[in-house]
């Protein structure tokens, strides 16, 4: 008698892990990305040639939208450029979704020491889960802006429109 229960105690659970994975598989459903704004690769970590990963945590809302985005990452330069950016996702959101919606998404900054010289990055994605933003390595006198000066001449002394 006690073997038999045990037989079906062990059957009652096989079964129960069987229903449990097929119900989590039939309930995870891919996010599908309807817009995604270009990434920025900020500025002056480029200017110094800082590279880095930042993951982060989005909240997306019953319309497809972010509601929050909180980012972790090696620099707070690429951790703000990543947030921003995620803000403007938006999903398609599948149906029978469990709210709160919560999904993660890698950003990696990149710096591309052989492609020459690009200001803008190279985006390669594998949506909706990572973002690569490829940079070039910024060239210092790309970036140095000179305001326009007047041409004023001026008289030197012992010059002759000197008085």
């Amino acid at each position: 008698m006690r073997t038999e229960t045990t037989l079906q105690l062990k059957s009652l659970l096989a079964l129960a892990l069987v229903l449990l994975v097929f119900s989590a598989s039939c309930g995870r459903q891919s996010l599908k990305v309807i817009n995604m704004p270009p990434p920025d690769y900020p500025l002056q970590a480029r200017n110094q040639g800082m590279q880095g990963v930042v993951v982060v945590t989005v909240g997306i809302g019953t319309d497809g939208k972010v509601n929050y985005a909180n980012g972790q990452g090696t620099s707070w330069l690429f951790v703000h450029a990543a947030e921003e950016n995620a803000k403007g996702w938006l999903f398609q959101v599948p149906p029978r979704a469990r709210f709160p919606l919560q999904h993660q998404i890698k950003y990696t900054f990149t710096i591309d020491k052989e492609g020459g010289w690009n200001l803008n990055p190279r985006v390669v994605t594998n949506l909706p889960d990572a973002v690569e933003i490829i940079a070039t390595p910024a060239a210092a006198d790309e970036f140095i802006l000179v305001p326009d000066q007047p041409s004023k001449k001026s008289a030197e002394p012992g010059s002759p429109g000197h008085r």
